[in-house]
């Protein structure tokens, strides 16, 4: 994975555990695939994109949340952090 600050998980789309708020550069991004509208819905609207799916051409400005996303369709339960925070979790923003 080329982004080794950010916490991932399946690389395909699948889990949702990549997704970030764009904070600068979204102009410069494909519009978002099938794959990120199935993960995060209305949330694209408020400028969250799968890193696994997207292509960088130009510098963007990143911002991941502490607690992961649950994809789109799950529940989260009181008290569990869904998925696992993994590596990259320490350090939550990245700019390209």
């Amino acid at each position: 994975m080329p982004w080794p600050h950010l916490r991932y998980g399946c690389g395909m789309g699948k889990c949702a555990k990549c997704a970030c708020r764009v904070i600068g550069g979204a102009e410069h991004l494909p519009a978002p695939n099938w794959k990120e509208e199935k993960q995060l819905g209305g949330r694209i609207a408020e400028g969250y994109r799968l890193v696994c799916q997207i292509w960088l051409t130009h510098d963007v400005s990143l911002v991941q949340d502490d607690v992961p996303l649950p994809p789109r369709g799950c529940e989260a339960r009181p008290g569990r952090r869904y998925p696992p925070v993994g590596r990259g979790a320490s350090d939550p923003a990245l700019f390209l």
